[in-house]
């Protein structure tokens, strides 16, 4: 069952209908981020061209004979594993079909993947 969203602002009857309902659509969109599902995903980057805005870190290399590859840490709100490492996929300019995954793991609703180690980033959009 969805959580119910409520809206206090001030001033809400005399705002144009188009403004009420942008800030309803955005009051829903908190409210799906928070009820969905997180995980705790990490993969070998062969290519960085990609855009992500939730939390991600290069937390390291994977060293080969011929190339060094970062080692990508994210947190992701998605409804499965799959949902996940589609949102990853698809955030590459030119998506890869070779993605090396580490882990992907199942977090609580509630996770906040910030620590001294992954420090938050003004630019990183998490609740």
């Amino acid at each position: 069952m969805e959580t119910p969203v409520t809206i206090s602002v001030h001033g809400w009857d005399d705002m144009p209908d188009v403004t009420r309902k942008a800030i309803a659509a955005m009051a829903l969109a908190v409210r799906d981020f928070v009820e969905s599902p997180k995980w705790w995903i990490s993969w070998e980057a062969a290519d960085m061209a990609f855009e992500i805005h939730t939390p991600w870190w290069i937390s390291g290399y994977a060293c080969y004979d011929d190339e060094d590859r970062p080692t990508i840490c994210a947190a992701v709100a998605a409804e499965s594993e799959a949902d996940a490492k589609a949102y990853i996929i698809a955030s590459h300019d030119d998506p890869p079909g070779d993605l090396k995954w580490r882990f992907c793991e199942a977090r609580e609703k509630s996770w906040q993947p910030f620590s001294s180690r992954f420090p938050r980033g003004d630019w990183m959009k998490w609740l």
